[in-house]
């Protein structure tokens, strides 16, 4: 498993943003799991928020494209 965190702080705010990764085979790349966050501020009152992805599905797009000249 592989993960990010982001975190940054100002006078009246703290914030941090975990990421989890995980391999899925279904699309052959490293997915986003989980994102967790938490805003602190300077009082002390905090938010927290937790996030869960899953059913990844790989996007397709078929063109047919036939290129001739234009008549005049």
């Amino acid at each position: 498993m592989l993960a990010s965190v982001l975190g940054t702080e100002s006078k009246t705010l703290r914030a941090q943003i975990d990421v989890t990764y995980g391999a899925e085979p279904a699309i052959g790349m490293l997915v986003p799991r989980e994102m967790r966050e938490k805003y602190t501020l300077k009082d002390g009152s905090t938010t927290e928020g937790r996030a869960t992805y899953a059913n990844f599905r790989r996007y397709q797009v078929k063109v047919d494209e036939k290129i001739g000249t234009v008549k005049k």
